[in-house]
């Protein structure tokens, strides 16, 4: 990635993203507002490297896995502490010093961040049942005789 000093916005929205560069701050220095809209982030662990944005004060993670993680609003505003904006919503004292408090201990942090994240095994099969219906292959259905007819 190269250095873009003057960067300020960056909106990628309706990307496939699963994880965010560590080094981005050192990429993107002056960023300040961040839109990551309907991307495939689903661990509060892969949030992590945008706490090296300083300048950070608006970030959107809406439509994405991880915002329905416990605990996501308070994690994001813990790990930011320049955030002003979150997922269009202004971000409150109360919501930081609450943030703040949940997290005091770093064992509740780490248990926030470990929570879901499955690790894969080389040579280990996965379980089906652990695999999200977004990872599973869409199942493909025959046309309807009145879709053929339609596309005629």
């Amino acid at each position: 990635m190269p250095y873009l000093n003057r960067l300020g916005t960056l909106i990628i929205n309706n990307n496939r993203i699963t994880r965010i560069n560590p080094k981005i701050g050192e990429f993107l220095p002056k960023l300040h507002t961040l839109v990551l809209t309907n991307n495939r982030l689903v661990n509060l662990a892969e949030i992590d490297p945008l706490a090296s944005l300083t300048k950070l004060h608006f970030l959107s993670l809406l439509d994405n896995n991880i915002t329905k993680k416990p605990n996501y609003r308070l994690y994001v505003i813990h790990k930011l502490k320049s955030l002003r904006v979150l997922d269009f919503k202004k971000v409150k004292g109360k919501e930081r010093a609450e943030a703040e408090h949940l997290f005091a201990s770093k064992e509740v942090e780490e248990e926030a961040r470990r929570e879901s994240v499955k690790t894969f095994t080389p040579g280990e099969v996965p379980n089906v049942l652990e695999v999200d219906e977004e990872q599973q292959a869409p199942k493909v259905v025959a046309p309807t005789p009145e879709q053929i007819i339609a596309i005629k």
